[in-house]
C-alpha cells in the first residue's frame, strides 16, 4: 500500500530538506526571476474591455490575468510591501473574496443591535491597499455576496434566524425582492464610495476590472443541494410556492393536469426480491463491516469508518426494472442507536448513477416500517436497491428485514398545496428525488426562469443603476448553467484537485484528509480538462479559484501544469486560491492552511514562472477548436440530468472533455453570433474513442501528456515544463523540440519532480521542486499512526491539526536539463534553493547544486 511512502519517526524530516522563506526579490538573481516588469501603473487607458474575438484587452492589446484571492486586507503599514510582493510574483489581479463575511474582519461589522453595516475603518484600509495595488499594475475583482450572514436584525423575517448555514440564505434573493434589494444596497455602498487615495469612485475606477454577484450559487444549485428545504414551512417558502403556481398557470399547467399525469396507481405483482436473496456488502477505503443474515434479518456491523459516507453500502444488484413503471419498496429497519442512512435505486454498473429514487431514513433502536413507491428513470437489467451512507457509523449495528420490491402500487408525485387544494404544492428536494424525469424538468424549468430573471436584473442594476464600468460575472458555470451565465461579460468557473474532506465536522482540522494522487495520471476526473469544457467561445474565460490543497505531496505540479495548460487553451484569466497575508520570518514561516499560496514554497516560488508562461502565452494556443452548440431550449430540455455542483454539465450535450488534452474545447451559443472558421470542429462529428489515448501530443506539439506513467511536458522556444513521476517514460522528442536554443525536458529524476525553465534575456531561469512540508507536520495516512517524511502513493493523507510549526522545508528534484548546444545542467535534491539563474556565459562551467 505504501511502496512510495518513506516511513520516519514522528517529527522527522526527509534527508536533504532545507528551509525556505518567501523571496523579497532584493538579490540580483531574484530580480531576474521577478515578474514585476509585466505590470505598469493602471490608468484610464488600461481599462479592461472585451475584444471582438471575445478576449480581454487593455490599451489596444490582448491582456491575460494571472490573479490570486485575498480574504483579508493588510494594514496601511504593510500595504505597499504586499502590493510589491504580489507584483514581483507576477500577479496582475487580486480577487477580494469573503470580504463581506464578519469572520474576515473586512468590509462588514455589526452594531450592538445586530444590524450589519460597512466598517468605515476597514474600508479605509482597503482604499489604501487598493491604491497601492493600482500603482503596482494590479487590478481588483470585488465579490459582492460570498460570506455575509443574513439575520432578522438586517430586516429579514424572523424565520431567517432558524437557518444556521449562511450559504443557504444566499438563495433567498433569487425569489424574494427584499433580499435582492438588500444585496443591491450593499453593492451601491461599495461602488458609490470614493476612494480618498485615488480620488475615484469604485464604479468608475479602471483598476476595478471585475465584479462578481453571488459566489458559487444558483437557484437550481440551491434546490439540488437541498438548501432551499431549510426555508420549508415558512413565509419565504410560501412566497416561492405562490410564484410556482403563477408560473404553472402561465405555462398551461395546474394541479388537476399534473396530478392526472403523474399520480398513478397499478396492481401490485410478485416480489422481485425473495427473502433468501443474496445481498452484497461493499467496503471501501479502509472501511470495515460485517454482514450477517439471520432468519432473513440483514445485519450490518460497522467496525471502522471509511473516508466518505458511501464507503459502506449494502445492495441487491441484477434487478431488471422498466422506465416509468411503478415499483413499491417495503422494509423494516432499526439501529442500536439513532442513525441516518439512505436508501436508493442505482445503476449496478458504471457510471453508478441514481436511477430515479433516493431517500434519507432515520433509524431508532426499534424496528420501523418504511414504504416507498417510485418510477425508475431508465429501463435497465442491472439496477440495485442500495442502503448507503454508513461509512461514518463506526460502532453501529444496522438491522433490515422484510425487504420486498413489487411492480405496481400507488404513487403520489404531485400534491395539493396546503393552503388551497386546487393549487400545487412546490416539492421539497426530498420529494423531488422520487419523481419522474418529466416532472423534474417542469420543476427545474420554473427555477431556471426565476434564476435567469435574478441574474439579468442584478446585471442591469450594476451596469445601469449603479453605473459600474467593470466587467461583470454572475457566478460560476457548474453552479449555474452556461446559457444563463452567458448574459455576463465573463464566464467563470472553479476547481480543486482533491479538496480536503472532513468526515465529522466541516473544517475540523483535527479530523480531515486530502487524497494524494498526481494530476499527471488523471483521466476523466482531471480538473483542467473539466474546466476547459465550461468555456464559451466568444466570451473571456476565467478560473477565479484553483488549487491543489496541502498536504497533497504533488503540490509542486500545480502552477507548472495550470499555467501551461491555460496558455494552450488560450484562456483569459487564471487565479490561485488563496493568498495569505501573514508575516514570513524564520520563526513564523509555515504553511498555514490547505490553500495557502504565499507560505507554501512549492507554490509561491513557482508563481513568477507561471505568470510569465501564461501572461506571455509562452505555450502556443491549440490549432483546432472542438465545440458543442448549446441554446436555451436544448439546455432546458435536459434539466433533469443536473446534479449539485454540476449544473448544466456540457457532457450532457455531447462535450468530450478528454479532447482538451490535445485541442481547445468549448461551447458555442448561437445568440453570441460568434464567427467560426475551418479550425472549428463540431464534437457531434467525432467519437469519444478518438480521445482515449493515454499518451499524446497536443496539436501544436508543444504539450505532451502521458497519463499512464505520469508525465506532463510543455516545450516551446521560450519555456520548458516537466512534471514527472519517478517511473515516467519520456517520449521520442518531436523535431521542433530539438531546435537550437530549446531547453529539453527533465531527464534522470529518481523521484517526483516539477521543473520549469524559462529562456529569458540570455538567462535560463529555473524553478525546481519535489517536496515541501512544515516542521513537525507529522504526515501520515488517515486513520493511521504510521508517519511519513514524504509519500507518493495514492492514499489519503492527514497531518497534525495545525499542520505542524515553522519553519517550512523543501526538497528540489534531481536529474538533468539539456540546454542549448547540448550542455547539461545537473539538478540536486539538496540544492538549498528552489530557484537558479544561469547565464549563457557561464552555462558551460556551471553545475547546479
Amino acid at each position: 500500500m505504501t511502496m512510495n511512502c518513506f516511513s520516519q519517526k514522528k517529527n522527522q524530516l526527509p534527508q536533504g530538506a532545507f528551509e525556505v522563506l518567501p523571496s523579497d526579490f532584493s538579490s540580483k538573481e531574484e530580480k531576474l526571476i521577478s515578474a514585476a516588469y509585466l505590470n505598469t501603473p493602471i490608468t484610464e487607458n488600461d481599462r479592461i474591455t472585451v475584444s471582438k474575438d471575445g478576449h480581454l484587452q487593455a490599451n489596444g492589446k490582448r491582456l491575460r490575468i494571472f490573479g490570486t484571492n485575498l480574504s483579508q486586507f493588510p494594514s496601511k503599514k504593510t500595504s505597499e510591501y504586499y502590493a510589491n510582493q504580489l507584483a514581483n510574483q507576477g500577479y496582475n489581479c487580486v480577487r477580494f473574496h469573503h470580504t463581506d463575511a464578519e469572520w474576515s474582519n473586512c468590509f462588514v461589522k455589526r452594531l450592538e443591535n445586530g444590524k450589519h453595516i460597512i466598517d468605515t475603518e476597514k474600508l479605509d484600509d482597503f482604499d489604501y491597499f487598493f491604491a497601492k495595488l493600482k500603482e503596482n499594475g494590479i487590478y481588483s475583482n470585488i465579490n459582492f455576496l460570498t460570506g455575509r450572514n443574513m439575520t432578522s436584525a438586517d430586516g429579514y423575517k424572523p424565520e431567517i434566524d432558524r437557518i444556521s448555514n449562511w450559504k443557504y440564505k444566499h438563495c433567498l434573493g433569487f425569489w424574494n425582492d427584499q433580499a435582492k434589494n438588500f444585496q443591491q444596497e450593499y453593492i451601491s455602498q461599495l461602488l458609490e464610495h470614493e476612494n480618498p487615495y485615488t480620488k475615484t469612485k469604485y464604479k468608475d475606477d479602471p483598476a476595478v476590472a471585475f465584479v462578481e454577484i453571488n459566489n458559487e450559487n444558483g437557484l437550481i444549485m440551491g434546490y439540488l443541494c437541498g438548501w432551499l428545504d431549510s426555508f420549508y414551512g415558512g413565509e419565504y417558502w410560501q412566497e416561492l410556492e405562490d410564484k410556482w403556481n403563477i408560473w404553472l398557470q402561465e405555462n398551461d399547467y395546474n394541479y388537476s393536469k399534473l396530478s392526472s399525469k403523474f399520480n398513478k396507481t397499478s396492481q401490485e405483482k410478485q416480489n422481485l426480491i425473495p427473502q433468501d436473496s443474496i445481498w452484497n456488502l461493499e467496503q471501501h477505503e479502509g472501511a470495515k463491516a460485517k454482514y450477517k443474515n439471520e432468519k432473513n434479518v440483514s445485519k450490518i456491523i460497522i467496525e471502522e469508518n471509511g473516508k466518505a459516507n458511501w464507503h459502506i453500502q449494502l445492495n441487491k444488484p441484477n434487478l431488471s426494472l422498466k422506465e416509468n413503471t411503478i415499483y413499491t419498496l417495503r422494509f423494516s429497519a432499526k439501529a442500536n442507536k439513532n442513525a441516518n442512512i439512505s436508501v436508493s435505486l442505482m445503476q449496478a454498473h458504471s457510471p453508478w448513477q441514481n436511477s430515479g429514487f433516493s431517500s434519507q431514513i432515520s433509524l431508532t433502536n426499534k424496528f420501523q416500517d418504511f414504504e416507498f413507491s417510485f418510477m425508475p428513470n431508465e429501463t435497465d437489467q442491472n439496477l440495485r436497491i442500495n442502503f448507503g451512507e454508513m461509512g461514518f457509523l463506526q460502532g453501529y449495528q444496522i438491522e433490515i428485514k422484510n425487504i420486498s420490491l413489487n411492480e405496481g402500487g400507488n404513487i403520489i408525485n404531485v400534491k395539493p398545496a396546503a393552503t388551497d387544494n386546487k393549487k400545487t404544492s412546490f416539492p421539497t428536494f426530498a420529494e423531488y428525488k422520487t419523481v419522474p424525469n418529466e416532472y423534474r424538468n417542469i420543476i427545474l424549468s420554473f427555477l431556471y426562469e426565476l434564476e435567469e430573471q435574478y441574474w439579468i436584473s442584478m446585471r442591469d442594476f450594476i451596469r445601469n443603476k449603479s453605473g459600474s464600468k467593470s466587467l461583470i460575472m454572475g457566478t460560476i458555470n457548474g453552479c449555474s448553467t452556461p446559457v444563463i451565465q452567458n448574459c455576463f461579460d465573463v464566464i467563470d468557473t472553479h476547481a480543486y484537485w482533491n479538496h480536503p474532506v472532513f468526515p465529522g465536522t466541516d473544517w475540523d482540522k483535527s479530523d480531515y484528509y486530502v487524497n494524494n494522487p498526481s494530476l499527471t495520471k488523471a483521466g476523466s476526473n482531471n480538473t483542467l480538462i473539466n474546466l476547459a469544457k465550461q468555456r464559451i467561445y466568444g466570451k473571456p474565460f476565467s478560473v477565479t479559484e484553483y488549487d491543489h490543497p496541502y498536504p497533497n505531496q504533488y503540490g509542486a505540479e500545480m502552477y507548472a501544469m495550470y499555467a501551461s495548460f491555460a496558455s494552450f487553451q488560450d484562456w483569459d484569466c487564471i487565479y490561485t486560491f488563496c493568498y495569505e497575508l501573514s508575516p514570513s520570518t524564520k520563526k513564523s514561516n509555515k504553511i498555514n492552511g490547505f490553500f495557502d499560496q504565499r507560505n507554501d514554497p512549492a507554490k509561491v516560488n513557482a508563481a513568477p514562472f507561471a505568470a510569465k508562461i501564461f501572461r506571455n502565452a509562452l505555450i502556443k494556443p491549440a490549432q483546432l477548436n472542438y465545440y458543442i452548440t448549446l441554446d436555451k431550449q436544448t439546455e432546458k430540455s435536459l434539466l433533469y440530468k443536473n446534479s449539485a455542483w454540476n449544473i448544466g454539465n456540457p457532457e450532457n450535450f455531447g462535450s468530450i472533455p478528454t479532447a482538451a488534452f490535445s485541442h481547445k474545447i468549448g461551447i458555442i451559443i448561437p445568440e453570441n453570433n460568434f464567427q467560426i472558421d475551418n479550425s472549428f470542429i463540431n464534437m457531434k462529428s467525432t467519437e469519444k474513442e478518438e480521445f482515449i489515448n493515454k499518451k499524446e501530443f497536443s496539436d501544436t506539439e508543444e504539450l505532451y501528456w502521458d497519463r499512464e506513467t505520469g508525465l506532463f511536458i510543455a516545450c516551446s522556444d521560450k519555456a520548458m515544463v516537466t512534471v514527472s513521476l519517478k517511473d515516467s517514460i519520456l517520449p521520442t522528442f518531436p523535431q521542433k523540440w530539438l531546435q537550437k536554443n530549446r531547453i529539453l525536458p527533465l531527464q534522470g529524476n529518481s523521484s517526483f519532480a516539477s521543473v520549469i525553465a524559462l529562456n529569458e534575456n540570455n538567462n535560463i531561469l529555473i524553478y525546481n521542486c519535489s517536496w515541501r512540508g512544515n516542521k513537525n507536520e507529522n504526515l501520515r495516512a488517515y486513520n493511521s499512526k504510521q508517519y511519513f517524511s514524504t509519500c507518493y502513493d495514492e492514499i489519503s493523507l492527514t497531518t497534525e491539526a495545525e499542520f505542524g510549526n515553522s519553519p517550512v522545508y523543501a526538497l528540489a528534484a534531481d536529474g538533468f536539463l539539456q540546454l542549448f548546444d547540448g550542455i547539461k545542467v545537473l539538478l540536486k535534491k539538496d540544492s538549498g534553493s528552489l530557484w537558479k539563474v544561469i547565464s549563457r556565459e557561464d552555462v558551460e562551467n556551471f553545475s547546479l547544486h
